[in-house]
């Protein structure tokens, strides 16, 4: 059991690789949200805005259906051996994005997931295959704060805790509870301070 828990471990993220530049997304947080039809629209100027490493990095948005998960980031699964400039990254969405969620909270909740790709662009094919695995079935809180630092850092801050609010009714009871654990509330969003690192 020890042998299994020490491999786990090693599965996780270490030191998660630091952004060449992060841009600023405040100034695309004002305005009507976006719609289905805009969807990629954004998802690009967030891109462009906060994270332009990611710039050649391919990646495909993917509606999908969930009653607890309103966006998520993975790999193509036929391109996760593949080179890491080779793969097709993809971000998942529900509709439910298009329902009452105000635009500061759509943009600051795609910087989030953009991070997550970033995260994977810095790993090796078996490296994702072991932290996916590891992330499944390990405590994954320490690391989805600190990707929540992302989203602070480019100054959606006020976004976020917007995508937080929205998101707790409409989950279950236990599915809130579990995201309250693993990432940062409204209230430590608004606590936050540039240089303290996620709480």
């Amino acid at each position: 059991m020890r042998a299994w828990l020490l491999l786990l471990a090693a599965c996780g993220p270490k030191r998660l690789p630091e952004a060449a530049v992060i841009g600023r997304c405040d100034g695309l947080m004002a305005g009507a949200p976006a719609t289905a039809e805009t969807w990629a629209e954004l998802v690009t100027q967030v891109q462009r805005a906060t994270l332009p490493e990611l710039d050649d990095a391919e990646i495909e948005l993917v509606l999908a259906h969930s009653s607890s998960s309103f966006l998520w980031a993975n790999v193509r699964p036929s391109t996760l051996l593949r080179r890491r400039d080779q793969r097709i990254y993809r971000i998942h969405y529900t509709d439910d994005v298009f329902d009452g969620l105000s635009r500061a909270g759509q943009v600051a909740i795609v910087a989030h997931e953009l991070e997550h790709v970033r995260h994977y662009t810095h790993m090796r094919p078996l490296r994702l295959v072991g932290f996916g695995l590891w992330y499944v079935l390990a405590p994954v809180a320490r690391y989805e704060r600190r990707t929540d630092e992302l989203p602070l850092q480019a100054g959606c801050g006020p976004g976020l805790a917007d995508y937080r609010r929205w998101q707790q009714p409409r989950v279950s009871p236990r599915v809130a509870r579990k995201k309250r654990r693993n990432y940062l509330t409204p209230e430590q969003i608004e606590a936050w301070r540039p240089g303290q690192g996620a709480p």
